[in-house]
Order: structure tokens, then C-alpha cells, then sequence
């Protein structure tokens, strides 16, 4: 279960960033509540870099995680994204330990 803020600002839409406030726990498990924050970077259409860091709340070891590729919404197109999704330590840079998805999107009438 999560609750997000999609963070407005004019001087992120100036320089193509988005960024949002996500607060999560996962439903059904002891796992602790954790506070995310994101910021996207789109320099051409349907292209994206995105970086996230996930704070837990009860004072744990916070993560980082990225995402790049491309990711065109209409049906009948590719797409691809590189994630590393497990998330990282903060002093790890981890560009390496990554998940490669390629993606095609149908419609269904």
C-alpha cells in the first residue's frame, strides 16, 4: 500500500524533471513503512533517467536505485528499460547488478 505526491514545480517542467514524494509498506509482511523520493529526467520524448532513494522509517539503511530507457505508450511499439530495481547502499555504485526489460505493447479492443 503507498501514498504519493507528485511534486509541482515550474522550475523542474523548465528543465524536464519530474519528482514525487511516496510514502509505502507492503501489505502482509513485517516489513517496515519506508519514505521515497524520485527524480526523472526526460530529454526527448518517451526517453527517461530516473534515480530513487528509499528511506525506511524506523531509522534502517536507506537504498538507491535507478532506471533508464525508453518507453513509447502507443500500441504496436518497443520499448526497453535497464533497472536496478533490488536497490543499493548508499556508498555502492552499482551500475552493473541491473535487470534489462524490452517490452511490446498490444491493444486490446
Amino acid at each position: 500500500m503507498s501514498i504519493g505526491y507528485k511534486v509541482k514545480s515550474d522550475l523542474l517542467k523548465k528543465y524536464k524533471l519530474k519528482s514525487a514524494l511516496t510514502l509505502a509498506k507492503q501489505i502482509g509482511s513485517s516489513g517496515k513503512p519506508s519514505l521515497t523520493t524520485s527524480l526523472s529526467y526526460s530529454p526527448k520524448q518517451y526517453w527517461s533517467v530516473k534515480g530513487i532513494l528509499a528511506t525506511p522509517l524506523d531509522g534502517g539503511q536507506s537504498k538507491w536505485n535507478y532506471l533508464f530507457g525508453y518507453d513509447d505508450w502507443h500500441p504496436g511499439t518497443f520499448g526497453f528499460e535497464y533497472s536496478n530495481y533490488a536497490g543499493s547502499k548508499l556508498s555502492e555504485t552499482n551500475f552493473r547488478k541491473g535487470d534489462l526489460a524490452v517490452f511490446y505493447k498490444l491493444k486490446f479492443k
